[in-house]
Parts: structure tokens; C-alpha cells; sequence
């Protein structure tokens, strides 16, 4: 994707809340709005998009009179799956990658078959080489032979440990996971 392409989906996200400020000029922020992204690198562009920050500025009596607040709504909170009757409502309460070819699974998931609550399926979609449209590739696939097609090993995870949370990690360099517990 083109540098920008990102700065223009960017710019739909990154916000600047001036609320706060009294003599603050609408115009004079957008401005400086503009100058931040045109000079933002393709990692920060692509931060501020899957972040979707938002900077508060507030009065202070600090050396530049302005103080600056930084709330985030990740882009992941867009995705939910909610199953009113379980406790599972976000993807990574019962799947989660670890590593380039690791995953953990719970194993009721992993173990259901067609029909039963738990059994997960997937649609994949696809686009043509050099086309930017994507199309229904297959539909209906069962999820965990997707997943291990994919070359990826899938830890089960038990009931217990998934009521402590034991799907749920964060993967901040290849083969170094941080898990949390309880």
C-alpha cells in the first residue's frame, strides 16, 4: 500500500479533542493535524491507524501551556463474536497466535464437531493477483483444519485454563510470548 494511502486512512482516524481549550481555533488545529501526518513514517501511519488514537489538549501551566492526553481505540476492538450463553465473547478468549506457525485453541472448540455450539467455521476471501477486489473464495471452512492447513501447530487449551484466561497472550517478538495470568 502506498505511503499515501496510508496518511489518507490515517487522517480518518487520528483526531485532535480541543474541546478543552478556550481560545483554540478549530482551523489552526486541523493544520497542524495535516503537518503531523505528512511527516509520519509508514510504522507510525500504520500505528495511528490500527490505534486509532485520539489527542485530548487541555490548558496547563507547564512550560508550552498545553497538555495532551493520548486515548487509543484499537482497531481489534472492531472485531467481537458474542455468544450470548458463553463467557467466549472476543476471538482471543478462544484462539489466539503465538508465533508464525503456533496458535492456541480451547479445546472445546477444537474438539467440537458440526452442530455442536462450539464448532467454528470460516469463510476465506481472496483477490486475484494484481486485482484489488476481493471475492469469496470458500465458505463454511472448518476453522481449526484451516488453521493447521495454514502450517500452524494448535495447542488445546483446557477449560480451566481457559476460565484464568490461558488463551489470552501477547506475542511481542517472534518465539517470546508474554503470557497473562491471573
Amino acid at each position: 500500500m502506498s505511503i499515501e494511502k496510508l496518511r489518507e486512512l490515517a487522517a480518518g482516524v487520528l483526531a485532535y479533542d480541543i474541546s478543552g481549550m478556550p481560545d483554540e481555533a478549530p482551523g489552526k488545529t486541523e493544520e497542524y493535524r495535516q503537518k503531523v501526518l505528512a511527516v509520519m513514517s509508514r510504522a507510525d501511519l500504520i500505528r495511528s491507524i490500527l490505534l486509532q488514537p485520539t489527542v485530548r489538549l487541555s490548558p496547563t501551566d507547564n512550560n508550552t501551556g498545553v497538555e495532551a492526553q493520548y486515548m487509543m481505540e484499537p482497531l481489534i476492538n472492531l472485531y467481537f463474536t458474542r455468544d450470548h450463553k458463553r463467557w467466549q465473547m472476543h476471538l482471543d478468549t478462544h484462539f489466539n497466535i503465538i508465533d508464525s506457525n503456533l496458535c492456541t485453541m480451547v479445546r472445546s472448540r477444537l474438539e467440537a464437531l458440526p452442530g455442536d455450539p462450539e464448532y467454528n467455521t470460516c469463510d476465506i476471501w481472496a483477490r486475484e493477483p494484481g486485482s484489488k477486489e476481493y471475492h469469496l473464495w470458500r465458505q463454511g471452512q472448518p476453522f481449526a483444519d484451516y488453521i493447521r492447513s495454514r502450517g500452524f501447530q494448535i495447542i488445546p487449551i483446557d477449560y480451566d485454563d481457559e476460565m484464568h484466561y490461558g488463551v489470552k497472550s501477547v506475542s511481542a517478538h517472534v518465539g517470546r510470548t508474554t503470557w497473562y495470568l491471573p
